[in-house]
């Protein structure tokens, strides 16, 4: 988890909004402000500290068993942000959202808010709001859009979800891209619904879970429509017909035909799932993986390893994504060295092949080498070498003695990754033992 930043408070907001916008903000801000302050279920809260137009201070609503999103929050540069992406029930569903469109289009003044940023988060000017009529009808919008949240029955135990983990642990959303996340849920069965809670507050648009047993996928299957997830393949029946508990799932907000899942004949065909999804910029094709550790399993690993470079080391029509938990690699160096469980590290620091060369080229085929067919290292792709993250960690003691970057995404250059990071909170809540991988991709029809 980010190292704790500090927030926009009142105070520091104020002053950089007069900064930047000037004494007719400022005042218009503060009328509002003192407003909102008027009703009992609002508690203000800021983003981290950062120094950008995104920078944010949110009227928090807070009943009696709920905590949620605001319709609106107020940003340094003089807009007003409506978060339609992260709106919880009734919210979620895009009638509601069109009701609350008409509701804000029809307040004097407004600048035209199109239909087409329902997934996103759309801003019109503060100075919207300059007036007692516009103001008066804001309010009444603010009282409705409360009125429905206090009357919707919730899916979850309604728990507070804090901003700042957008701020911190999020990616910047956009109405013209897609987010995916894909996570090994280490095969967990009591905690499926905090994380089902988890992946509802994202807001992810593919979902990619590795290590999912029959009784979890049962109810990963429940939700997952829920939350405009409604397209599910999975390979745990396949698991099960093989005698073994772990499968694949993708859970995709557009439809999916499933593909073979490779060439070859691999030792755990279970453990690769391949799925075509339709986009709105056109097909994707869609793999996610969870290769088996060699310590356990010995040669098997390079055998999945090869299997799915045989597949996948091929110039493709349309773009692709190859994502999971690949037990790999074993070290990662700020000069963009790769360290496979095929090679040790000497006392002096000297790096060799440790027996086979098979192992280490098994490996680095998929991590490395498929970046010649256009499936590059995401993570490495947006944040480059001198960035260390880690997503799996092994404890003894509750101490953590090893920590490695097994998780990732291969994806086609076409889909164009902006950010990519790890949610390590999810292990220090005890969700798995890996961290989620999540990517946003801002595309263009191809």
């Amino acid at each position: 988890m980010s190292k704790k930043t500090k927030k926009w408070e009142l105070a520091t907001f104020q002053e950089e909004l007069k900064k930047q916008c000037g004494i007719e903000a400022i005042n218009t801000f503060n009328k509002l402000h003192k407003l909102l302050c008027d009703k009992s279920y609002i508690e203000w809260d800021g983003s981290s500290r950062r120094q950008d137009e995104r920078a944010t201070l949110w009227p928090w609503i807070t009943l009696e068993q709920l905590s949620a999103y605001p319709p609106v929050c107020f940003r340094v540069d003089g807009q007003v942000e409506i978060p339609f992406r992260w709106m919880r029930a009734p919210f979620d569903n895009e009638t509601k959202r069109q009701e609350l469109l008409g509701r804000l289009n029809r307040i004097p003044n407004m600048v035209e808010i199109k239909p087409r940023t329902l997934k996103g988060r759309p801003t019109f000017p503060l100075s919207v709001l300059d007036n007692d009529d516009t103001v008066s009808q804001f309010l009444e919008v603010f009282d409705w859009y409360v009125g429905q949240l206090s009357s919707e029955p919730q899916v979850f135990p309604n728990e507070a979800i804090n901003p700042e983990l957008y701020c911190e642990e999020g990616l910047r959303v956009t109405s013209s891209g897609f987010r995916l996340i894909s996570w090994n849920i280490g095969g967990r069965v009591k905690v499926n619904r905090k994380q089902v809670e988890v992946l509802h507050d994202r807001k992810p648009d593919v979902v990619a879970l590795q290590e999912v047993r029959a009784n979890a996928l049962k109810r990963f299957q429940e939700f997952f429509p829920k939350f405009d997830l409604p397209h599910i393949v999975e390979s745990v029946r396949l698991a099960n017909e093989y005698g073994r508990v772990y499968g694949e799932l993708i859970a995709s907000r557009w439809p999916l035909q499933r593909l073979p899942a490779t060439d070859t004949e691999t030792p755990f065909p279970e453990r690769v799932l391949s799925a075509v999804i339709h986009s709105p910029w056109g097909d994707l094709e869609f793999h996610t993986t969870h290769i088996v550790p060699g310590v356990s399993n010995g040669w098997r690993k390079i055998e999945m390893f090869e299997g799915i470079y045989q597949r996948l080391a091929c110039r493709s029509g349309i773009p692709r994504i190859l994502c999971g938990d690949f037990n790999s690699p074993q070290l990662e160096r700020s000069d963009g060295r790769l360290v496979t469980w095929g090679e040790k590290i000497k006392r002096n620091g000297e790096i060799v092949i440790d027996g086979d060369e098979r192992w280490d080229a098994g490996e680095r085929s998929v991590l490395e080498g498929l970046a010649e067919y256009d499936l590059p290292d995401v993570f490495r792709r947006v944040n480059g070498h001198q960035v260390q993250e880690f997503s799996w960690f092994m404890k003894r003691k509750e101490r953590i003695v090893a920590k490695r970057r097994f998780d990732h995404i291969f994806a086609s250059n076409a889909l164009n990754a902006v950010e990519c990071k790890y949610l390590g909170y999810v292990v220090e809540r005890g969700l798995s033992d890996h961290s989620a991988i999540e990517a946003l991709f801002e595309p263009t029809v191809w």
